[in-house]
């Protein structure tokens, strides 16, 4: 009897495949569906978790405000249930690429290679063999970039370049990093104000003995995202708190003994120079004395040299009158000589004449002669006498000239004595005022020591205790933001899923009613000739279970394969760190089993339990149709008279099976909700991209600049790039943390003058319209963000900066924003809190040509990068692709949903719509007896269907509304909002697409239809 039943069993199956297949699919459609997006959360955190344990990513980050050492880390190691610590150097730096097309500065994130912790996925190139080497990011450099060099120009801050043992690297390689899970790469003050790239330098490329960080990997490794996970981090977290407390208070300690220390050494020099100023002050007193001593000598000798020169003088004087008087006595005795002498020979002469002449006696001329010869003798004496005389005046004139000669060298001596003195008085006049100058100098210098003493001690005095941060894996952007999304999935599986599973119970049920009436009498038919309820009830329960067991099974291996890796392949564009892995879940797998069987096995025993309980005569007897109503289109006789009478049977047949109404509309309509949902996410994200850049944000490229433009270098930049700037708007851009209602999040923070007018840059506005530049203590921040932090209108908002300077403002409207999140200041805001405002950012509008487009705008950029003080230039218009781009790849999950839905209606249609034709197969014969045409009797069923999928379909777009409503508040994107809205279009394609799968199945039920026997109309139930 067993095997009799199992036979009927598989040919019912066999006969009604259509109907058995129908469940099958809408149930493979449910599981696959449920299961795909269930195991798209494991699937991903999987693959995240393989990724990450398998780079070692940290589990916590240490810092202190004073840096860390060897010490430090040998501390940190020591902490019980610490596997490794690794002390490690970050900055934010800018950089330039040689040899690079792409001119201009960027803000790149520096890392160290550590060893154990924090590994990388090499995707290109090599790992560093020298350290001059470094490893970029592959998401930003590509292939042909290797081997070309990283330039850390000396705009960065000094402190920055003092960490790096080099200013160029050399980049070799290309790699992902598990510290930069998603396409985010952080926040900064430098530049834009936004990281562009990581880059990882080897241990020997940096220079300095102190850490910015210390990694910390766990001895315990749990999977990612688990509680397991949470609660070892938090007991770790207290233990390491612990162990930062004792490296703060040793790293303090060792500071200030360093600082007094050295303190202590500059006291030491400062008053070893004080010693040597003293004595340079005594030699200088000394000096100035010896001067003095000098002075004097030199007017002695003056004086002296004076007398001199009045002798020398004087002796000159009597020297020309001694040789005055020496020549009138030379001439004097030479005339008297000569004179003497031509006397004495005229004399003689005469005399002689005279004796010889015989003029005189012998004795005259004996006494004359001696009597000449007296007088010669007395002119002789008087001769020699005059003679000496000039001899002695000649030694006088020689001793004259010695002593004039005396005189002169006296005082040529003195001269030169003189002359040396005032040389060396000048000389040392001169040394006197070079070391009271020096003094002077020496004096100032050892004030400002012992002033810069003072203020180191203060210095130390303020130093404070420093601050530790311990900072989990849930403070990295990536990894809290993987964890996000990777839920946003496991939320809508909560939703679309369940749907499917209750269109598919519903189907079901409707299936095996529907079949177990038809069938009424071939129950009575068993149960008269002796089976039990047991075995009747197993005939229907494996046709049932059999498609359910079927269905789930292929459902399960192709959704868990299907669903997850087209998400992932979108996922991609934000995070395609690694492949998917996929992952099975017996537990889910047999789960959806049992949930299918309950919906087809358990949906068939209730409905078998009701005629089961029927004696076989009642079972034999068929049941009595069902009493017909009047419709409510029926009392609005103006319509109703006009109706014909096909039309008012279709619609009389509609109303009148309530059940089958029922489950019409419900399946139906829900395919119908399903659909406008898919096309919803398509109209909520399609037009973010236009929304931002059409609407709000008309910037077309924005400036950053090396330092604060003042007015005098704004217009020096406007007149440099007048070729391509139609106007600019200076302002101070960055990126700041927003914390409210205990939530942190990164926002972009844009502050201006009030009395700017941004509306040609940016438009702030809502849905109640345009919105007012906030004035001083308040401040406009876009929707999106607001609704994260949980905050509206009116209510207060902290921020802060990179160096966690804090700010409140007040809140008084939320502005539209689809691409990042904003919040607008005034400058009177900025620096009532965090002091004088620098102008770091320009948002330019570009020359546009008669079309209104802008020709070229990599070519206008280079102009504006050219100019003076510029670091780098971001063109709008590529990162309007970029997202344009990244939204046209979520179209895969539209199409999807789309595909889903659309497979649900079909088979849900066409299961009841075979079941109509199935259950009124003696009506169809009849009215083909009656003469209808085939095309008549295809319009008088499948009239019903419409009239049945209009309703549905109406019913069906307040339920789309609400479904898209509640999977777009799962779908959250940090750097992204959606408009949330359904398009009438989609709508009316929802509804149009429901309508074709309805003539579709039509279509193919036609030809069931033409195969109906009109003998079946002469058929007697008895």
């Amino acid at each position: 009897m067993k095997n009799v039943m199992t036979k009927t069993t598989f040919r019912e199956i066999k006969s009604s495949f259509g109907r058995w297949a129908a469940i099958l699919a809408i149930v493979a459609l449910g599981v696959g569906f449920f299961c795909g997006l269930k195991m798209c959360k494991d699937d991903f955190v999987k693959t995240g978790d393989d990724y990450i344990t398998r780079l070692n990513l940290y589990n916590y980050e240490l810092m202190t405000t004073l840096g860390l050492e060897e010490e430090d880390v040998d501390i940190i190691a020591d902490t019980v249930g610490v596997a490794a610590a690794e002390g490690a150097w970050s900055a934010d730096i800018l950089f330039s690429v040689r040899g690079s097309e792409e001119d201009g500065e960027h803000v790149a994130k520096l890392h160290t290679l550590t060893e154990t912790v924090d590994q990388l996925s090499l995707t290109a190139g090599r790992m560093p063999d020298t350290p001059q080497e470094v490893i970029g990011d592959c998401h930003y450099f590509s292939e042909a970039d290797l081997g070309k060099t990283i330039f850390f120009p000396s705009s960065n801050d000094e402190d920055t370049l003092d960490l790096l043992a080099y200013d160029s690297y050399t980049l070799v390689g290309l790699a992902n990093s598990p510290a930069y899970l998603n396409f985010e790469r952080g926040s900064t003050s430098l530049g834009s104000g936004s990281v562009s790239c990581f880059l990882y330098l080897p241990k020997e490329g940096w220079d300095s003995d102190i850490y910015t960080e210390i990694y910390v990997d766990f001895q315990d490794d749990f999977p990612i995202f688990t509680a397991e996970y949470d609660e070892n981090a938090d007991r770790m977290e207290e233990r390491l708190e612990a162990a930062m407390e004792a490296v703060g208070q040793r790293r303090y300690d060792a500071i200030i003994d360093e600082a007094r220390d050295k303190l202590s050494d500059a006291q030491a020099e400062v008053d070893d120079a004080q010693a040597e100023l003293d004595g340079h002050k005594a030699d200088l007193a000394k000096a100035k004395a010896d001067l003095a001593d000098g002075q004097r000598e030199i007017d002695d000798n003056r004086k002296k040299l004076a007398d001199a020169r009045a002798d020398l003088a004087d002796a000159r004087k009597e020297l020309d009158e001694n040789r005055t008087k020496l020549e009138d006595g030379r001439k004097e005795y030479e005339d008297g000589l000569s004179a003497y002498q031509q006397e004495k020979e005229s004399t003689y002469a005469q005399l002689d004449g005279a004796l010889a002449a015989g003029y005189m006696s012998q004795q005259e001329y004996e006494a004359a002669k001696l009597q000449a010869d007296q007088q010669f003798a007395a002119a002789w004496q008087e001769l020699e006498a005059a003679r000496i005389e000039l001899e002695t005046g000649e030694a006088r004139l020689a001793e004259g000239e010695k002593k004039v000669a005396d005189g002169e060298a006296e005082v040529a001596d003195g001269e030169k004595k003189l002359k040396d003195g005032e040389a060396e008085l000048a000389d040392g006049r001169k040394e006197i005022a070079d070391a009271e100058k020096k003094l002077a100098e020496g004096e100032e210098k050892i004030a400002d020591a012992r002033r810069q003493l003072r203020d180191a001690e203060k210095e130390i005095d303020d130093i404070e205790y420093p601050t530790t941060y311990v900072l989990g894996r849930d403070t990295n952007i990536g990894y809290a933001c993987f964890e996000n999304d990777s839920k946003i999935v496991d939320g809508i599986a909560r939703v679309f899923p369940v749907f499917f599973f209750l269109v598919a119970a519903l189907v079901c049920m409707t299936t095996m009613t529907r079949m177990i009436d038809e069938q009424r009498t071939q129950i009575g038919v068993l149960k008269a000739l002796g089976y039990n309820r047991s075995q009747i009830l197993r005939k229907y329960v494996i046709y049932s279970g059999s498609a359910a067991v079927l269905g789930a099974v292929i459902g399960y291996f192709i959704g868990v394969h299907l669903f997850p890796w087209v998400i992932w392949t979108v996922y991609g564009i934000m995070y395609g760190f690694a492949d998917i892995i996929f992952l099975y879940s017996w537990p889910l797998a047999l789960g959806s089993l049992l949930v299918a069987l309950l919906c087809c096995v358990g949906t068939t025993m209730l409905s078998c339990n009701a005629e089961l309980k029927e004696v076989p005569a009642q079972l034999i007897r068929p049941k009595a149709p069902q009493a017909g109503k009047r419709v409510l289109l029926e009392r609005v006789p103006f319509i109703w008279n006009r109706l014909k009478f096909l039309v008012k049977v279709s619609i009389r047949n509609t109303f009148r099976y309530r059940r089958r109404f029922i489950m019409m509309v419900i399946g139906i309509s829900g395919c119908t909700a399903l659909l406008i949902t898919g096309l919803g996410i398509r109209d909520s994200i399609a037009n973010v991209v236009s929304a931002q850049y059409d609407n709000i944000y008309h910037v077309d490229y924005t400036v950053s600049f090396q330092k604060d433009m003042d007015d005098a270098a704004q217009q020096q930049f406007l007149k440099e790039t007048n070729s391509v700037v139609a106007d600019a708007l200076f302002l101070y851009t960055s990126s700041v943390d927003a914390r409210a209602n205990d939530l942190t999040k990164s926002i972009n923070l844009v502050v201006c003058d009030e009395s700017d007018d941004i509306s040609g840059f940016i438009s702030l506005y809502n849905d109640d319209g345009p919105i007012a530049y906030p004035s001083a203590g308040q401040g406009v921040i876009n929707s999106n963000m607001a609704e994260k932090l949980g905050i509206s209108a009116g209510d207060s908002l902290t921020v802060y900066d990179s160096d966690r300077n804090e700010m409140t403002v007040e809140i008084t409207a939320l502005c539209d924003n689809y691409v990042y999140n904003y919040l607008y200041i005034a400058r009177e805001t900025y620096e009532e809190n965090w002091g004088p405002m620098e102008i770091n950012s320009a948002f330019v509008l570009g020359v546009e040509n008669e079309d209104g487009q802008i020709a070229d705008p990599h070519s206008d950029s280079t102009v504006l990068l050219d100019a003076r003080n510029v670091s780098a230039v971001s063109i709008t218009s590529d990162f309007r692709n970029r997202i344009d781009t990244m939204m046209k790849s979520l179209n895969y999950i539209v199409a999807l949903v789309v595909a889903s839905a659309g497979a649900l209606a079909f088979i849900v249609l066409y299961n009841l719509t075979n079941i109509n034709i199935t259950e009124r197969i003696r009506e169809i014969a009849t009215i083909k007896v009656l003469g209808f045409y085939s095309n008549e009797t295809a319009q008088y069923v499948f009239r019903e269907n419409i009239l049945l999928t209009a309703i549905a379909a109406l019913v069906g777009i307040p339920l789309g509304r609400l479904l898209h409503a509640y999977v777009m508040a799962q779908v959250k994107i940090d750097m992204l909002s959606f408009d949330v809205h359904v398009e009438p279009v989609s709508y009316l394609i929802g509804i149009l697409i429901t309508f074709v799968f309805a003539f579709l199945v039509n279509l193919v039920m036609q030809r069931k239809l033409s195969h109906v026997s009109m003998t079946e109309s002469l058929k007697s139930i008895e």
